[in-house]
């Protein structure tokens, strides 16, 4: 599966581990590398919004606030490419 935190972070940089909101382009590339993980084996993705999951700051992971949009995008990705459990 491809993580989502991983996924904004390496998309985002330092603006995902804020949290920040993702941008149009940023969207884009998280649909476009979504497809790629597919294609490369990944049967999905999977994401967290747990107020557990937290950082070793203590912080909530930077998935934990992603608008509806941005798991659309990663999920738009992932059934462009064929996959998904």
């Amino acid at each position: 599966f491809l993580p989502h935190s991983p996924l904004r972070v390496y998309v985002m940089g330092r603006r995902g581990v804020d949290r920040e909101l993702a941008t149009a382009e940023d969207l884009a590339m998280m649909r476009k590398l979504a497809a790629e993980a597919v294609q490369a084996g990944a049967p999905g993705f999977a994401s967290s919004r747990l107020t557990l999951h937290k950082t070793s700051g203590g912080q909530p992971i930077p998935s934990y606030e992603a608008e509806y949009a941005e798991i659309e995008a990663i999920a738009r990705g992932i059934d462009d490419a064929g996959g998904g459990l």
